[in-house]
């Protein structure tokens, strides 16, 4: 065969696998539905029930509650979170539950974290150490040394993660008492369903996992790997049905990817910035998505 033939071979297989990649890769969405300005980077996001009362948690321990409809803002210094009913807050050393004294820590609380059900409670300090309290009990918490930066409750709540980003580790902290360690490194998410835990794998792969195999210490087991991002992942958020995973990323684009499938859907690109922070509305119809401008994006999910 002649190499001018060979050539004209080799150019015709390279315009099939572009073609097939441009047919089965997601076309870019430009512009989100609604931009909200910011002052700083949001480190989590979280929408009430309502889907209209946006909170958003930055670093420095503030909490910013954006009322979607009106527009109306509210800044709380203290560390404060809300479930079943029950507020609890930290100043300094003392945490707090419905206005009433609760624990005296060892060290300034920076986190708190209350599970769905209200029964349980975990509470971060500034000297790495995590406590997770049982509501219903007096007994002294279990404790966890770890410098983690991230903790998470499954729907369910009887299941804690926490990074562990030195070892490039996620620790799976039962209510029961006990634990599973995994490699990877946060962001991480429980789906409401209960069925899978997605974690980052490495900078650019989210790696899904069953939590039936997570629960029965099968921690080589993997159900899927994705990849689509070209810079770090920095965020990852369930839809409520548990069918569509959205994943954040410091190149500033968003991915969405049906889970049966394992097959990323959508790309949303209109962020100058990378994003910190991701969170589905309560219906599964949009998403909001905090970048690290400060800038917050409303996007239409179907």
């Amino acid at each position: 065969m002649k190499p001018s033939h060979l050539f004209i071979i080799l150019v015709w297989l390279l315009s099939l696998v572009t073609t097939v990649q441009a047919e089965t890769s997601p076309m870019p969405t430009l512009n989100p539905t609604r931009l909200i300005a910011g002052e700083s980077a949001a480190q989590q996001l979280q929408l009430d029930a309502s889907g209209t009362q946006l909170q958003i948690n930055y670093a420095d321990g503030r909490t910013r509650l954006i009322d979607l409809d009106s527009g109306k803002e509210t800044i709380q210094d203290a560390v404060t979170m809300s479930a079943a009913g029950i507020t609890a807050s930290a100043q300094a050393e003392q945490i707090t539950l419905n206005t009433a004294d609760f624990r005296q820590t060892a060290a300034p609380v920076r986190e708190l974290l209350l599970n769905p059900l209200g029964t349980h409670l975990a509470a971060a300090l500034t000297d790495n150490t995590f406590l997770l309290y049982n509501l219903q009990d007096e007994a002294d918490p279990v404790t966890v040394q770890a410098d983690a930066s991230a903790m998470l409750f499954n729907a369910s709540g009887d299941v804690l993660a926490l990074d562990n980003p030195h070892l490039n580790q996620v620790i799976l902290l039962e209510t029961s008492g006990l634990s599973t360690v995994l490699p990877g490194q946060k962001p991480f998410a429980f789906s409401p369903d209960g069925q899978y835990l997605a974690l980052a794998n490495d900078e650019t792969t989210l790696t899904l996992r069953r939590m039936e195999d997570v629960l029965a210490r099968e921690e080589e087991v993997i159900w899927a790997s994705l990849t689509g991002h070209y810079a770090k992942i920095t965020d990852v958020a369930f839809a409520p049905d548990s069918t569509l995973i959205a994943t954040a990323s410091s190149d500033g684009t968003i991915s969405l990817w049906d889970v049966e499938r394992r097959q990323q859907t959508r790309v949303f690109m209109g962020h100058t910035a990378g994003i910190n922070a991701l969170a589905f509305s309560p219906d599964g119809l949009w998403l909001a998505a905090g970048d690290a401008a400060g800038t917050l994006g409303l996007w239409d999910v179907l």
